[in-house]
C-alpha cells in the first residue's frame, strides 16, 4: 500500500517505532510504563502539528493507546510488556498506512497483565 501520511506523523512513528524496538526500556514494567508514555508524547506533539483528517485522526487515536498503554503496563510481567509492545508496533504500521480517505484502524484490547 502507498503511504500517504504525512511526513510529521511518519516521523514521529519512526520515533515511536525505535523506543517499542529497543529491549531495554521494557525490563521490567517501570521502564514500560516510561516508554509507552515516551511514545504518547511523541505521538502527541506529532498530531498538534496534523491537519484534520483520517491520518491525523489515526495518529490521535495511537497517541491515547499509547498513553493508556502506559498506566496498564505498570502491573505487567515480562509477557504482557511482551504483548503490550507487539500490539502498539501493529497499531502503528495500521495507523500509517491509513490513507485520508479510510476509517481509523481499531485499537488492540489491552494486554493481558495477571
Amino acid at each position: 500500500m502507498l503511504l500517504v501520511f504525512s511526513a510529521c506523523g511518519s516521523s514521529a512513528i519512526d520515533e515511536a517505532g525505535g523506543i517499542l524496538r529497543d529491549d531495554g526500556r521494557f525490563g521490567t514494567a517501570t521502564e514500560a510504563g516510561v516508554s509507552f508514555g515516551r511514545i504518547g508524547d511523541i505521538l502527541l506533539e506529532a498530531s498538534e502539528d496534523c491537519p484534520d483528517d483520517a491520518n491525523c485522526e489515526a495518529l490521535r487515536s495511537a497517541t491515547a493507546y499509547a498513553l493508556v498503554l502506559a498506566r496498564s503496563v505498570l502491573t505487567c510481567t515480562a509477557p504482557g510488556r511482551h504483548d503490550a509492545r507487539r500490539k502498539m508496533e501493529a497499531f502503528l504500521e495500521a495507523v500509517q498506512d491509513t490513507s485520508p480517505d479510510e476509517p481509523v484502524p481499531d485499537s488492540p484490547r489491552l494486554p493481558d497483565c495477571r
